[in-house]
């Protein structure tokens, strides 16, 4: 959550789930939808690399102010 926003947690967390749960026809996504909006509320995923090796940005906005991101990483792990 961003400073300020903390009242939000719940709200935004439920969004996040139905966010998540959308599923974009040729995207083959590591975490949620380029986009996805509900109302008041926006989020956006963008990615870069593929499941060996990937890095991810996720935002969600609620009255075109960012109330939460989150960056992501990862990739297969060997032994």
């Amino acid at each position: 959550m961003t400073d300020g926003n903390e009242a939000l947690a719940d709200q935004t967390f439920s969004f996040l789930k139905q966010a998540l749960s959308q599923d974009e026809a040729g995207f083959r996504s590591l975490r949620g939808p380029h986009s996805f909006t509900q109302g008041e509320w926006n989020y956006t995923y963008m990615q870069e690399g593929d499941i060996d090796n990937f890095s991810g940005y996720e935002e969600i906005r609620f009255q075109d102010r960012v109330a939460f991101f989150h960056r992501a990483i990862g990739g297969t792990v060997t032994s």
